[in-house]
């Protein structure tokens, strides 16, 4: 982008005309006028623009990735508080099996209060979509885990283990539900929660190997992996910035460049057939 030569683009708004502006619509003899705005297109800026935002978000995320790890730990702290309190209340009955639950939700959902205790008091204001990027980081983390006891499971000759074979076709037959497309907030959650309310039972594998499934087990691998997964991209994200470094100077020699002049010339006004510069042409009513 900051390669890209200068251009012009033509902006067409309609000034007056039928329906337009307080006209009537229905008026035949009144002709409709355009305005021409010519706006100047300077790549440059708009790649310092977006670097500027990159930033500002791996800032935010390195803050959020800390609170990705603290709502992690308390996943199962309060999954089994809840246990025993559905155990307490049905006279200290505990035949029941973990994972076979009656309540709706399998654990407190704390990571997006956190966050938001989090930025309440901050000293800078969040980006403008704080909370959606929070949620998507969420869940590419959880997403990431699972990848990564796959791939492990994998490595090692696991594949074909009944815990592998469980996690990777409750991950497959629940992966366009809980992370694939738009989706609404809190789906790493729901993901867990789903995981931790399914109750043990037997499976068999293709190749004939019959064991217990452990849901629980299953959920425990991916609340650790994540920290791991969390931890390794607050350091890269800490990193953003100077990763930068480099481009920054390029911005700086070109805008210094544009700015004494040599540049100048690279802004066109010509008719907009060639893909590396020229006029483009917008119209809005």
């Amino acid at each position: 982008m900051i390669s890209r030569p200068k251009s012009t683009m033509i902006v067409s708004a309609k000034r007056r005309g039928r329906g337009h502006g307080g006209w009537s619509k229905n008026n035949p003899y009144l002709a409709e006028r355009w305005v021409e705005i010519p706006i100047d297109i300077y790549p440059a800026s708009l790649a310092s623009r977006i670097l500027t935002v990159r930033e500002q978000i791996s800032t935010e995320w390195v803050q959020d990735l800390d609170v990705v790890l603290a709502a992690n730990d308390l996943i199962l702290d309060s999954y089994f508080a809840k246990i025993q309190m559905e155990r307490e209340r049905d006279g200290g009955n505990t035949g029941e099996a973990i994972g076979a639950r009656t309540t709706d939700i399998a654990f407190e959902r704390t990571a997006i209060h956190l966050m938001n205790d989090n930025t309440r008091f901050q000293p800078t204001a969040s980006s403008p979509f704080r909370r959606g990027n929070f949620d998507l980081l969420y869940n590419l983390c959880t997403q990431a885990a699972v990848h990564r006891i796959l791939r492990q499971q994998r490595t090692n000759g696991e594949e074909m283990e009944v815990s592998s074979v469980f996690l990777r076709n409750f991950y497959v037959d629940r992966a366009e539900e809980y992370f694939d497309g738009d989706l609404p907030y809190g789906r790493a959650d729901d993901f867990i929660d789903e995981l931790l309310q399914t109750a043990p039972a037997v499976l068999r594998t293709n190749d004939g190997k019959t064991g217990f499934i452990d849901p629980l087990g299953a959920a425990e691998s991916i609340i650790r992996m994540r920290n791991e997964v969390a931890m390794e991209w607050k350091e890269t994200m800490a990193r953003v910035q100077e990763d930068h470094t480099g481009i920054r100077q390029a911005l700086l020699t070109d805008s210094m460049q544009y700015w004494g002049g040599e540049g100048e010339e690279g802004i066109s006004s010509g008719s907009g057939d060639d893909d590396d510069g020229g006029a483009g042409n917008l119209s809005f009513q």
